[in-house]
């Protein structure tokens, strides 16, 4: 490939390689690398950009570690954006998939989204039910990959 390192030929273990398909990206992955993006993920829509707390900051922060969720005072940079209209789960859902998801966010990934937005949001802490709902967007498919997403429940063989 022209972009890139990869052997074209690669093919990972499973039903992928065992289709004949192949996956070159594939041989870059490691269970490792796939948690520690997931709890950089998590870390910095938590306590900003810092090594704390499985952070994704490279370099040792002198500022030290947040005290709690939320505190953005010990980071190097957070995440500040806020969507228009805090007033609903949903409006938040819309706004955050629109921004991340470019509005792929499925109705099944929604609606377990909403379902533990909600009990934050409606004990009166938006800032938290903001954090959450930007954790969970960034765990979901439609977030790590550019096309539609669709889940089957039909059983595999």
């Amino acid at each position: 490939s022209v972009f890139s390192f990869f052997l074209q030929e690669f093919d990972p273990a499973g039903i992928i390689g065992d289709s004949g398909l192949v996956s070159p990206e594939a041989g870059a992955l490691a269970g490792s690398k796939i948690t520690n993006l997931l709890d950089g993920l998590l870390a910095t829509s938590k306590f900003g950009l810092t090594n704390c707390r499985g952070g994704i900051v490279a370099y040792y922060s002198y500022n030290g570690c947040p005290a709690w969720e939320g505190d953005f005072t010990r980071a190097e940079g957070y995440l500040e954006y806020v969507p228009p209209d805090l007033t609903t789960v949903d409006s938040i859902i819309d706004d955050l998939s629109l921004l991340l998801t470019a509005g792929r966010l499925g109705a099944p990934n929604r609606a377990i989204i909403k379902s533990v937005v909600l009990e934050a949001h409606q004990y009166g802490s938006t800032e938290k039910a903001l954090r959450i709902a930007q954790q969970l967007i960034a765990m979901t498919p439609e977030y790590h990959t550019n096309a539609l997403q669709r889940k089957d429940v039909v059983k595999r063989e």
